[in-house]
């Protein structure tokens, strides 16, 4: 087996048999749709192989403000994170989805990203969303989040 295969079989063995996975420089999710929310292809994890350890750090710290009770889960939490978008981009209609995708870039300033730009992002409507979603899978479903862990470990994607 392969790292994209396990993280697929654990998907599916989790309920998310219609997610697909793929690596790239950086965790996001692709609903399947275009700007315009015209269907293009299904819908799929990104899974980033860049580091970036301090807002991975950064990252951490917020789940846990907002009730994540497990630390160190390396990058298992962008992933779950990037399944929070999957279960919850539909609680908003196509307008708030392109505003929000608009808004997102004022909070970056054009030096190097601090701490607090990164909150404010992940506190906007729909990252905080899916924070909210992975904060709560990972609470109710640990051992299965420690299967997850393993198989990143295992291919050393942590």
């Amino acid at each position: 087996m392969s790292f994209k295969s396990e993280v697929v079989q654990w998907l599916c063995d989790n309920g998310f048999s219609s997610l697909d996975v793929e690596l790239n420089s950086d965790f996001y999710y692709s609903t399947g749709e275009d700007i315009d929310f015209n269907y293009v292809d299904e819908c799929v994890i990104n899974i980033g192989v860049d580091r970036f350890d301090e807002i991975d750090k950064w990252f951490e710290q917020f789940l846990y403000e907002y009730g994540l009770e497990w630390m160190d889960l390396g990058r298992v939490l962008p992933f779950i994170h990037e399944l929070g978008h999957y279960n919850t981009v539909y609680s908003f209609s196509n307008s708030e989805r392109l505003a929000m995708y608009y808004n997102k870039f004022w909070i970056f300033s054009d030096e190097d990203t601090t701490m607090e730009e990164m909150f404010k992002y992940w506190e906007m409507p729909d990252e905080f969303a899916a924070n909210v979603w992975a904060v709560n899978f990972i609470n109710n479903n640990i051992s299965e989040v420690e299967r997850l862990v393993n198989i990143f470990l295992k291919y050393q994607m942590m």
